[in-house]
């Protein structure tokens, strides 16, 4: 795996013990982000996991959800998705990166022009922690997709594992994010 094609892991949508050591050492890795999507918790619970990761390790978490956590704590950025694009000014974040979550190579098209560091574009394919999830994108369509838009970097999400790669690559994805193969072998 080449320095120039990014991995990002997804945490769980919940807690698990030991969380807070388990990201630290994902960060000390060769591991570019750790995107930090908890749906359901609390900002004090967010706050508590961000506090219990290595402070030298921060700058690699990127929030899905509790924003203002970010500035505090000097976090690598915010995700965004449709809705949460709608309802934050991105002015207010324009120290930090942000990235977007795209299920179609449409809704990128749309966005090409905005100051978005990475999308996430998935499924790519079946996914392996959501059951009955499965491969929507069109692999020849995302390959025309990037040779139009050299510039712009689409991260492969949704049942990737390590021999998908070579084909993520050609294709013109700049990346890979893990979810369900990260956390099954994490246990």
């Amino acid at each position: 795996m080449s320095s120039s094609f990014k991995s990002i892991i997804i945490t769980l949508p919940f807690f698990i013990e030991g969380e807070a050591a388990v990201l630290t050492a994902f960060c000390q890795s060769f591991i570019d982000a750790v995107h930090l999507r908890k749906p359901d918790c609390t900002e004090a619970q967010m706050e508590a996991l961000i506090a219990a990761v290595d402070p030298a390790c921060r700058n690699k978490l990127v929030l899905h959800s509790h924003y203002a956590l970010v500035k505090k704590y000097g976090l690598k950025g915010v995700h965004l998705n449709q809705k949460k694009l709608a309802e934050l000014d991105l002015n207010d974040y324009a120290d930090v990166q942000c990235s977007y979550s795209a299920h179609s190579l449409a809704e990128i098209e749309v966005l090409c022009k905005r100051d978005f560091a990475y999308f996430f574009l998935s499924p790519v394919f079946d996914s392996i922690s959501k059951l009955g999830y499965g491969a929507r994108i069109d692999l020849d369509e995302v390959a025309a997709f990037c040779k139009k838009h050299p510039s712009q970097i689409l991260i492969a999400l949704g049942g990737v594992i390590p021999a998908h790669y070579s084909l993520l690559k050609g294709c013109g994805f700049k990346g890979a994010a893990y979810l369900g193969y990260c956390w099954q072998r994490t246990n």
